[in-house]
Formats: C-alpha cells, structure tokens, sequence
C-alpha cells in the first residue's frame, strides 16, 4: 500500500515537472518573438532626442536648410490670385527632426521623426522686377509627427502618421485669413493592410491624433497618401490670396 503511494506521488512529482518545465518553454519561445502570450516585447531605444518646439527657432533653423531628413518629392506649395486665376508657388520652409531610432523584438527598426513646414505669404504687391516688399504677412505652419518602419515586404520602407498640429498665424494687423480648411490623412496600402484616415479642421489652430490601430504605408505608391494640408483665403484691402500649404 505504501509502495503504491510512493509510485502515485513520484508521478505527480514528474507531471508537474513537465508542466512547469513546458511553460517556461512555451513562455520563453513567445517572449522571443515579442512576448508571453501575446504581451509586447522589449523594444531597446538605439538614439533618442529632445524635440524642438519653439517656433522661432523651427522658423530660424528652417530658413537655414538644417534638417535631418531631405524629401525628394515633396508637393510644392502654391499662392493663386482669385480674380486673375494666376497661381504661383509659395515660398515655403520645412525642417525634420530625427527624434529616436527604436529595435523591436523582431528586429525591425522604427524611425521617428517630426517635420514642420511654414508658408511664408506677403500681402503686399509686387515690384516690377518680381521682388517682394520685405516682411510677411501671414505664416501658415504644420508639424507632423512620422515613423518609418522598414518591417514587412522583405524589408521595404513603409510609414506611419501618429499625429500633426499647426496654425494659421496672422503677422499683420491689416489682413484677414478666412476660408481656413486643414486636412490630415493617411490612407493608402501596404503589407500591413489598408489604411483610412482623415481628419479635418476649420479653426484657426488643431491638433489630429491618428489612431494606434491605422496601419503604415507603403512609400513607393504614387496613390499613398500621409500628410497634412492647410488652405485659407488671405485678404488685405481690395486684394485677395488663396493659400495651398502642404507638408509630406
């Protein structure tokens, strides 16, 4: 009788052995690819930095070219003239900041960064030899906060909007800015699926979160679009702008 008590306990004994001894397998295989259970992995931060915010210093550092990202086909800004239909590109500065380089438990890299683009407009006309009086009137600014990811299809760059601010800044006293329409959007496809966002915005400044669950997108498609755009009408007297700004 003792004997086969003995026997029932050493099987318990070695059951519960191999149970323990399978969860922490099954336990370590899935933190391996990113987590117990499902629970995301550690992500080790390789390069972080503060962001620069102030406005001032954005304008300065944008003005002087220096920035940690160049864009090879970023749409260009326009100006129109309502009455004569003329459209004409405006002048415009942008600035990336590179703000962390992130390893995730799979080995992909993400890259955050912040880009902020300002359109510069003077209300005032235009001497015969194409030069404009010195000072602006109106600054029409957005920053937008992107990561680019080079996880899935092979490793092919793909990107995501998190978010983008901005707004229309009146410099001097003697214009107006209505008409003012701001469009955030990401939607396009990638190997992450589809995605669909798009927010808008008539006030005069605006913040646009997209949601976490929006997926990245491909940058080889002409027909992906991530970005923000901002609109308004600039008047001063008798004489009327509308103002098309982009950024991405």
């Amino acid at each position: 009788m003792e004997t086969k008590r003995n026997i029932r306990k050493l099987v318990a004994t070695a059951l519960c052995v191999f149970l323990i001894l399978t969860f922490v397998s099954v336990g370590a295989a899935a933190e391996g690819k990113g987590g117990v259970f499902g629970r995301p992995g550690a992500v080790e931060v390789l390069f972080e930095r503060a962001e620069i915010t102030d406005k001032t210093i954005l304008l300065e550092r944008a003005k002087a070219g220096i920035t940690d990202y160049n864009f090879t086909n970023k749409r260009k800004s326009t100006v129109k003239n309502p009455l004569t239909g003329e459209i004409e590109e405006l002048e415009t500065v942008d600035t990336t900041q590179l703000l962390s380089v992130k390893r995730n438990p799979d080995g992909s890299i993400d890259v955050d960064r912040s880009t902020t683009t300002i359109g510069l407009l003077s209300s005032y006309s235009r001497t015969r030899d194409n030069n404009y009086y010195p000072g602006y009137s109106v600054y029409v600014y957005s920053t937008i906060y992107w990561t680019e990811t080079n996880c899935g299809c092979h490793g092919q760059k793909h990107i995501k909007l998190t978010q983008a601010t901005g707004a229309y800044q009146r410099l001097d006293s003697q214009v107006t800015i209505t008409n003012r329409n701001t469009r955030t959007a990401q939607f396009g496809t990638g190997c992450f699926g589809t995605a669909n966002y798009t927010a808008f915005s008539t006030a005069s400044s605006f913040t646009h979160n997209v949601p976490s669950g929006q997926p990245a997108v491909n940058t080889w498609s002409d027909l992906n679009n991530v970005g923000c755009n901002m609109s308004c009408r600039v008047t001063r007297g008798s004489q009327h702008w509308d103002v098309d700004v982009y950024n991405m």
